[in-house]
């Protein structure tokens, strides 16, 4: 900022431009909407690729350090994890489950396995598809092969029910799902969307939530010529390289889906942007969920 001949430069722009001072470490900045340089930029909005690169190399150590903070006992202190915990009334084990969920029960596909198996290899996965031929289900091992590449244990189910006519098997379909419950406790569940208009779709959401009753259950939506797109609640923002990946493995894994309108890597990003724009995903992208039951 100029003052006659005198240039005045800002805390913010110090902070930006002496990167080097800083680096290994992290840097928290609060700001509000005063907080802008010399031309007037707000502090959000600067270099904030830079800042993260200059920041980042010790976060996996500082990663590790509270990883260790929230799994200590240690009651001494006002800061121990389990003093502030009694404090808010909260119960620490509880707290730390939802921390540290490790399984998931996958039905359907979408960008969450990849996001998850690629951060988490300690991951459980039961993957059930219902309908298919024999076509359809060499297609569906396939692609979940892929999408879960790096997933400790992984079980892939695939069932032979006539596609369409789903509901005219509603039994044995719910006593498949209760053999899956008997087998396999989920922390997180994914299922169709209950507003989708498709019947197979619609029976296995509605089973879903008929079989788990306490379990955290997301359902995802699929875009298609019904025009049931709804309105999320539960947003996944995602990197780009995220996106691509799942639209790379979609296009590779389906080629019966191939040459449908719905089925083609503008229509899955343009989804993924419209998402994005709605909960501001720092990439511009995400997936949405609808949530109808969260218990904490």
């Amino acid at each position: 900022m100029t003052q006659g001949q005198q240039t005045v430069v800002l805390g913010l722009e110090k902070l930006l431009q002496g990167g080097s001072s800083f680096r290994g470490l992290r840097v928290g900045l609060v700001c509000n909407q005063a907080s802008v340089d010399h031309n007037y930029r707000h502090a959000a909005d600067l270099h904030p690729r830079r800042a993260a690169a200059d920041f980042e190399p010790r976060g996996r150590r500082l990663f590790q350090e509270v990883e260790a903070w929230f799994a200590s006992d240690d009651a001494d202190g006002p800061f121990a994890f389990v003093t502030i915990c009694y404090s808010l009334g909260f119960d620490p084990a509880y707290i730390r489950r939802g921390l540290r969920r490790s399984h998931v029960d996958e039905i359907g596909i979408h960008d969450q396995p990849v996001t998850l198996a690629a951060e988490r290899s300690d991951l459980e996965v039961r993957w059930v598809v219902f309908s298919a031929t024999p076509e359809r289900a060499a297609e569906a091992r396939a692609s979940a092969a892929a999408f879960l590449g790096g997933v400790s244990q992984a079980t892939v189910v695939v069932r032979d029910y006539r596609d369409g006519y789903l509901p005219w098997s509603g039994a044995a379909v719910k006593e498949e799902l209760e053999a899956v419950k008997r087998e396999f406790v989920p922390d997180v569940i994914f299922t169709h969307y209950r507003g989708d208009l498709h019947q197979d779709h619609r029976l296995i959401s509605d089973l879903t939530w008929n079989t788990w009753r306490n379990h955290l259950i997301l359902e995802y939506e699929i875009p298609k010529f019904d025009g049931d797109f709804g309105t999320p609640n539960f947003f996944a923002p995602l990197s780009r390289a995220t996106l691509e990946r799942k639209i790379a493995l979609l296009l590779q894994h389906y080629a019966t889906q191939a040459g449908k309108q719905w089925f083609s890597a503008d229509l899955f990003q343009a989804v993924a942007r419209i998402r994005g724009m709605e909960c501001v995903a720092p990439e511009s992208v995400a997936e949405a969920f609808y949530c109808r039951k969260a218990v904490f």
